[in-house]
């Protein structure tokens, strides 16, 4: 599910500022990671890793998706 869809407030994207930011909407609503058992679903960048290290974490398949598509439509390369 959806909880929350609000635009990133913060000056940079740091990993420690992405947790920031994801921690406090998570506590507007009562909420916490429980890093021995919650899950997060991000793409594979290294901020987002990083920003998740302590938490199981989930590939996004939109993105690979979206990655394969992009390649395939942008790659000059002939086959």
């Amino acid at each position: 599910f959806i909880l929350c869809c609000r635009a990133y407030e913060l000056e940079n994207q740091t990993s420690p500022n992405i947790r920031r930011f994801v921690n406090y909407i998570l506590d507007e609503f009562g909420l916490s990671f429980d890093t021995s058992s919650s899950y997060v679903v991000s793409n594979n960048e290294n901020k987002m890793r990083c920003a998740f290290a302590d938490l199981k974490r989930l590939c996004c398949s939109d993105h690979y998706l979206n990655k394969i598509l992009e390649k395939t439509f942008t790659d000059e390369k002939q086959l």
